[in-house]
C-alpha cells in the first residue's frame, strides 16, 4: 500500500479511521492526569534515564533504578522512541509531580478503594506544558503513534484476508481504533502500545507470507519487525512459533517468489559461495522451510540477541525473568480456579474499558452490551467453522490466514494464564498484542448473524456506536474521577442538614453532616452507585441508626477551611462501640483523595461522602456513634477540638447514634459463613465480654458446620492477638477438647466448640484481635478461607475485637 492521492482517495475510510483515532489519543491524553494510566509512574523513568544519555538501567537487585522498580527490566525500545522525542525537554522537575496518595490501593480482592487518584494533582499539570509535564504529555504522543500503526495494520491485514472488503478492513481497524481501553493504553508512556504494533504488523507480514509465497525481502522484514518486538517486551516472544507456523505453510505451499532484493542478494551469493544455491534454487518445501526460518531468526538474532545474551551474562536468565520477579517481590501462592473464573471476568472488562488503575469503570450496562456482543461474535465464528467444514467458501490462503490468527490470539490469551498463576494482572490490555486478531474473529463472527444485505450497515452502526462510546469516555468517566469536589456555595451551606459547627485548630470547621444510606438487612447495593440509592430514616435529626453486619453507611461530611495550611491533614472516620473498638473505619485526604488540605484557600467548602462498611463478622447487638477527626499525615498528632461556643471537645467529634443489630437468619449468634475450603465452615461466635483486665479470661463459643466428610483431624487455633502475631491468650486443640475431631463430622451436623481466652497478667493495654482457624497437625498446612465464589481469602478470620483495660 503506498500513500499517492489516489491510493488516499481508494483507502479514504482507513484515513479516517486514522485520524478520528490520534484525535481521541490526545484527548485521553488531555483528559488523564499524569501517572494516572498503569505503571505510568515507573515507565516514564525509564524514558528520562534514556533522554538523560545514561545509558540502559542497571538490572541489578541491589542497584536497580528504585523509581523504574520492575520496569528496569524492560527490554529498550518503546522507551528509546520516547527518548528520542523528549530528550530536548528541561524535565528535572519530574519527580516535583509525583506527590503519591497514601491512602490509594486494593484491597485482599484487588478491589482499589474510593480514592481514585494515585497521585495529587496541582495546577502545573494544566496548560500550557512545559518541563516534565511536556516531557510526559509528549512521550504519550509517541505512543498514540504506536497505537496509530496498530490500527493501520489491522486494516493490512484485514485486506490480506479479504483482498476485495475494503469496507470490512476499515470496520474492523476502526473498533480496534475506538475501543476505549486501546486509546487509553495506546496513549501511555507505556511499551504496550509498541509491542502491540510490532506484533500487528508481524502477523500482517505472516500473512502475507502465506497467500504471496516466500521470498526474500518478506522474510527480512518480518525478521526485523519480530526482533523489534523481541526488544520490546518479553512476552513477543510468543510471536516465534507463529512464524515457525507461518513459514511451513509458505513452505507446503510451496511458492517462492524472490523480490528485487531477493534476486540481487541470490545473484551475488551465487557468485561468492554456496548459499546462494540453498537461497535461489527451487528447492522442496523441507529446504524451504529450513531457509526461511534461517534468514528469519538470523535477522532477530542480530536485532534482538544482544538483549538476551545480555540478560544471559548479568543473571543467568536470558528472559531477565528471574530479576523482574525478585524486584516485584513473592508471587501469589496458588490461583483457584473460582479466582481464575473472576479474574477472566475482570481481564474482559478492561480489554474494553477500565480506566485509571483499573479503577475507573464506564456503567455497568455498557460492559452488559459488550459481553452479549462477545459472545454472539465467538457463536457466529462456530458457526462460520461449522459452515466451512461442510462446504468451503472461503479461500484457501484466507482459511490459513484466520487460522494463523486464530493460533496468535490462543497463544496470547495462554501466556497470559501463565502470567496470572503467578502475580495479580487480569488486565485487558494484556491481550492487546492479539487485538486485532481478537477483532477481526470477533467481527466475522458477528457479520454471520446479520443477513448479507445488512452487513454494511451493521459494520457502519458497530464502528459509530463504538466511536460515540470512545469519545463520551474521557469527558464522562475519567476526568470526573480525578476533578476536585466542587466548592460548596452560600447557600449550600446555608442548607446543611445536621449542624455541628466545630472547629479544628482554627484551621479547618466541621460544618455539618448527612447520614445519606442506611442500608438495612437483605437490601442489595453491591456495584451500585450511592447517588442511585435512597436515603433511609437515619437522615432524620438525632434518629438512631440501624445496621446489621455486612451493611454499609454513607457518611457525608460538610468541611470549610478557616487558614492557609502547610500541612496535609488526613480525614479520619470511625465507627465506635460501646467499648470503643473500631467497627469501620475511613482514612483519606479530603476530597476522597484528591483535594489535600495544603491545597485548600480560605473560605474554600465541599461536601465529602464516606463509605463504611461493616465487616460480617461484626459483634451484635451493640450501640455504635459515629467518630471524626483530623491528624497530620506526616506526624500522626490529631487536631484539637472545639465546640461552636469555643469549648474544647477532645481530639475528635462524636455524633450520631448507631444501633448494630444481629442478623437472625440461622437462629445462632452473630451468624456468620466462614468457608475452610468446602470442608467446614464457622456459622456463628459468641463472646461472654469484648473488655478485660489483664489476667481475666473470656468465653468464646464457636459454632462449627461440617461441609463433607473428612477424613483428616484438623486442629482449631484460637489466638488473642496484639501488634501482629503477639499472642496474649490462646489455644489449639481439636473441636470439643478432643472429643469431637474433624474426621467424625458428618455433612451438616453444626458442632458447638467453648474456649476459655485467659488474658496474660502482663498484658499491655490496648485493642488485641480474636483469630480463628484450621490446620493439620502433622504438618502445620493451614485451611484456606474461601469466599462465595470460591476465591482465596486468607487462612485465618478475625472475629471481634478486645480491649484490654
Amino acid at each position: 500500500m503506498d500513500f499517492r492521492p489516489q491510493t488516499i482517495r481508494r483507502h479514504w475510510a482507513i484515513a479516517l479511521v486514522l485520524a478520528a483515532f490520534f484525535a481521541l489519543g490526545i484527548a485521553y491524553d488531555v483528559a488523564t492526569p499524569l501517572f494516572e494510566k498503569p505503571d505510568e509512574i515507573w515507565h516514564y523513568p525509564y524514558v528520562k534515564y534514556l533522554a538523560d544519555g545514561q545509558g540502559l538501567p542497571v538490572q541489578d537487585l541491589a542497584r536497580a533504578q528504585p523509581l523504574m522498580k520492575q520496569e528496569s527490566t524492560q527490554p529498550p525500545l518503546y522507551y528509546a522512541t520516547a527518548a528520542l522525542a523528549t530528550f530536548w525537554i528541561e524535565d528535572d522537575d519530574w519527580q516535583d509531580l509525583v506527590w503519591l496518595n497514601p491512602f490509594w490501593g486494593y484491597d485482599a480482592l484487588g478491589t482499589v478503594n474510593d480514592n481514585k487518584n494515585r497521585v495529587f494533582h496541582t495546577n502545573a499539570e494544566r496548560f500550557s506544558y512545559a518541563g516534565a509535564v511536556l516531557a510526559i504529555r509528549t512521550a504519550r504522543l509517541v505512543s498514540v503513534i504506536w497505537g496509530g500503526i496498530t490500527v493501520l495494520a489491522t486494516y493490512l491485514i484485514a485486506l490480506e484476508l479479504f483482498p476485495a472488503g475494503r469496507s470490512f478492513a476499515a470496520g474492523a481497524a476502526a473498533l480496534v481504533a475506538f475501543n476505549p481501553e486501546f486509546i487509553f493504553i495506546g496513549s501511555a508512556v507505556s511499551n504496550d502500545s509498541t509491542v502491540s504494533a510490532l506484533c500487528t504488523l508481524a502477523l500482517w507480514l505472516m500473512l502475507r507470507l502465506v497467500r504471496r509465497g516466500v521470498s526474500i525481502r518478506r522474510l527480512v522484514w518480518l525478521g526485523l519487525i519480530v526482533g523489534s518486538a523481541l526488544i520490546t517486551k518479553v512476552s513477543a516472544l510468543a510471536l516465534v512459533p507463529v512464524a515457525v507456523v507461518a513459514i511451513a505453510i509458505a513452505a507446503w505451499s510451496n511458492r517462492e517468489v524472490p523480490g528485487t532484493f531477493g534476486r540481487d542478494l541470490s545473484k551475488f551469493l551465487l557468485k561468492k559461495c554456496r548459499l546462494g544455491q540453498i537461497l535461489k534454487c527451487r528447492a522442496p518445501d523441507g529446504w524451504t522451510f529450513l531457509r526461511g526460518c534461517i534468514i528469519i531468526f538470523g535477522v532477530v538474532a542480530i536485532v534482538a540477541g544482544w538483549w538476551y545474551t545480555l540478560n544471559w551474562q548479568l543473571h543467568g536468565d536470558p528472559l531477565g525473568l528471574r530479576i523482574h520477579q525478585e524486584i516485584v517481590g513473592p508471587g501469589r501462592p496458588r490461583l483457584t480456579l473460582a479466582e481464575l473464573i473472576h479474574e477472566l471476568s475482570q481481564m474482559e472488562l478492561s480489554f474494553w474499558a477500565a480506566f485509571g488503575w483499573g479503577n475507573v469503570h464506564a456503567p455497568p450496562w455498557i460492559y452488559t452490551v459488550l459481553r452479549v456482543a462477545v459472545r454472539l461474535g465467538a457463536l457466529g465464528l462456530l458457526i462460520m467453522a461449522i459452515g466451512e467444514l461442510n462446504k468451503a467458501k472461503l479461500e484457501r490462503p484466507t482459511r490459513l490466514g484466520l487460522a494463523l490468527l486464530l493460533l496468535w490470539g490462543l497463544l496470547v490469551f495462554a501466556a497470559l494464564l501463565r502470567w496470572l498463576q503467578w502475580i495479580f494482572a487480569p488486565s485487558g490490555r494484556h491481550l492487546f498484542p492479539a487485538i486485532s486478531s481478537i477483532i477481526i474473529l470477533l467481527l466475522l463472527g458477528l457479520l454471520q448473524l446479520v443477513p448479507g444485505r445488512l452487513r454494511g450497515k451493521a459494520l457502519a452502526l458497530l464502528a459509530g456506536a463504538m466511536f460515540v462510546f470512545a469519545s463520551i469516555c474521557p469527558f464522562a468517566y475519567i476526568a470526573p474521577a480525578y476533578a476536585r469536589p466542587s466548592l460548596l456555595s452560600e447557600a449550600a451551606i446555608e442548607a446543611i442538614p445536621h449542624r455541628l459547627g466545630v472547629v479544628f485548630e482554627g484551621k479547618m470547621k466541621l460544618l455539618g453532616y448527612n447520614v445519606q444510606v442506611c442500608k438495612s438487612a437483605g437490601e442489595q447495593v453491591a456495584n451500585v452507585p450511592l447517588a442511585h440509592l435512597q436515603p433511609a430514616s437515619c437522615d432524620l435529626p438525632l434518629a438512631t441508626c440501624l445496621l446489621h453486619p455486612g451493611d454499609s453507611l454513607a457518611l457525608t461530611i460538610y468541611w470549610q477551611s478557616l487558614a492557609k495550611m502547610n500541612q496535609d491533614y488526613t480525614v479520619f472516620v470511625h465507627l465506635l462501640d460501646e467499648n470503643d473498638l473500631i467497627l469501620a473505619q475511613r482514612n483519606t485526604f479530603p476530597g476522597l483523595g484528591s483535594f489535600p488540605t495544603t491545597l485548600w484557600q480560605v473560605g474554600d467548602a465541599i461536601a465529602d461522602t464516606y463509605t463504611l462498611a461493616l465487616p460480617e463478622t461484626t459483634y451484635a447487638p451493640s450501640s455504635a456513634q459515629l467518630e471524626v477527626g483530623l491528624f497530620d499525615f506526616a506526624t500522626g498528632e490529631r487536631l484539637l477540638v472545639h465546640g461552636p461556643r469555643g469549648e474544647p471537645v477532645g481530639d475528635n467529634v462524636r455524633f450520631q447514634e448507631i444501633e448494630v443489630l444481629p442478623r437472625s437468619e440461622t437462629g445462632l449468634p452473630n451468624p456468620i459463613h466462614i468457608n475452610f475450603e468446602g470442608r467446614v465452615a464457622l456459622v456463628g461466635y459468641d463472646m461472654d465480654r469484648r473488655k478485660a483486665w489483664p489476667g481475666e479470661a473470656i468465653h468464646l463459643t464457636l459454632y462449627w458446620q461440617g461441609l463433607a466428610e473428612m477424613k483428616d483431624d484438623y486442629t482449631i487455633f484460637v489466638h488473642l492477638l496484639r501488634e501482629g502475631h503477639q499472642i496474649w491468650a490462646g489455644a489449639d486443640r481439636q473441636p470439643q477438647g478432643g472429643t469431637a475431631p474433624t474426621s467424625t463430622w458428618s455433612a451438616g451436623r453444626v458442632v458447638v466448640d467453648k474456649y476459655e481466652l485467659v488474658i496474660e497478667p502482663d498484658a499491655p493495654p490496648d485493642v488485641y484481635e480474636v483469630e480463628v482457624g484450621l490446620y493439620l497437625a502433622e504438618t502445620g498446612e493451614r485451611l484456606d478461607i474461601l469466599d462465595q465464589e470460591g476465591r482465596l481469602m486468607g487462612n485465618r478470620i478475625l472475629l471481634s475485637k478486645v480491649r484490654v483495660k
